[in-house]
Formats: C-alpha cells, structure tokens, sequence
C-alpha cells in the first residue's frame, strides 16, 4: 500500500466542504498550498492505493506532508490553516462571538449537510427511490435553513456575524448554494436571502464552484 504521496489539500469542486475550504483559501489570498482535484462521483477517494489519505472516504482532506499525517473534515482544516495564516482573522476575538462563529459552523456541518450529504442521498435513493430521496433532502434542509435564520438574526451584519467574513461564512455560503440549486426559496427567509446575495458580490465565493 502506497505510503506517501503530495503534499496539499484534496478536494472535489463540487463538494460543499470543499467549497468551504477553497473559499476560504481565496479570501486570505492563499495561493502557497497545493491544489489536488479528486473526482468523489467516481470514487477516486476509495482508490486502494490512497486508504491512508482517505481513511474517512470523504474530501476534503489536508496533507500536511507527503508522508501525512492527513487531516480531513472542513472544521479541523479551517483551524488548523486559520493557525498558519492567521490574517486576516477569520476568528472574532470577542470570546462569545468566536464561540458563536464555531456553533454555527457546527450547525451547517452537523445538522444541515450530514443528513443531506451525497452518501445519504445515493442510500435513500437506492432503498427508496429518487422521489422519496429528493423528499427526504428537501425535508430536512428547509428545516436547518429555517433553524440557520434563526440562529442568523442574532448576528448577522454585512457578513453573518458581524461586519466582516468569519469561519460562519465559508460554511454558509456552500448551504446555502446547495438549497437554492435544489429549488428552495431563499428569499423566504429574512436574514439568509439577503446575505446570500452579499455572498455573491465577494471574489471569494465568485465562479468558484465547478
């Protein structure tokens, strides 16, 4: 088994936690790190030859060298970059507000994308058809975006917490990207429509997705 490879971030363009990642990348003007594309659709990252780098089948994942050690998951991969990189500040320094930033982060991954994933959809899909698959996704993802707005309405600012772009923004956007191209009216909802026509006037989240 194959023990090493480059160094650098793999991801699938098509990924929301991917898109996290590579919008944040953007926003500090990153350009240093290695970019390595994994087509997940075919199962590139179930390749027997990268089961070190992929050992939780998903993308994106941070090679930290070539020989790892490897870090996947969007949250760890912010933090760890927001270490290296650390200006412009993606954490407020007020203690509550970071706080706030990491919950809603956690809210997006945790509570919106885990039970609207592709793994999920591609089981319901096979279990119980393509109709009950779509259901499913657009049952659960109008009740996050509506629980997101609500959480959204403490903070949110030209950016989501406060004036300027933090962690909650990067994990935002790709949500709320998804939702609209599934069909939802984002409009509907008083916070989240407007920030996601903010979102679209950034250069970090401009033409990003593949």
């Amino acid at each position: 088994m194959k023990t090493e490879g480059p160094a650098g971030l793999y991801v699938d363009r098509r990924s929301s936690s991917c898109l996290r990642v590579l919008s944040y990348l953007r926003h500090k003007g990153i350009t240093d790190l290695p970019l390595w594309d994994i087509d997940v659709l075919a199962g590139a990252h179930r390749q027997e030859e990268l089961q070190h780098v992929f050992v939780a089948r998903c993308v994106p994942v941070l090679a930290l060298s070539g020989a790892g050690p490897w870090l996947s998951q969007s949250l760890a991969i912010l933090l760890h970059l927001e270490g290296r990189y650390p200006t412009p500040s993606a954490l407020p320094t007020d203690e509550i507000a970071r706080g706030f930033v990491l919950e809603l982060c956690a809210y997006v991954a945790s509570d919106i994308q885990a039970v609207t994933n592709l793994r999920i959809r591609r089981h319901l899909k096979e279990r119980l058809g393509e109709a009950e698959a779509l259901a499913w996704n657009a049952h659960w993802t109008q009740i996050g975006l509506d629980t997101l707005d609500t959480l959204v309405a403490r903070s949110v600012g030209a950016c989501a917490v406060g004036e300027q772009p933090t962690l909650a923004d990067f994990f935002i956007w790709p949500a709320l990207r998804n939702a609209e191209r599934a069909g939802h009216d984002l409009s509907a909802h008083a916070h989240l429509g407007p920030l996601y026509r903010r979102y679209g006037q950034r250069d970090c989240f401009a033409d990003l997705a593949a």
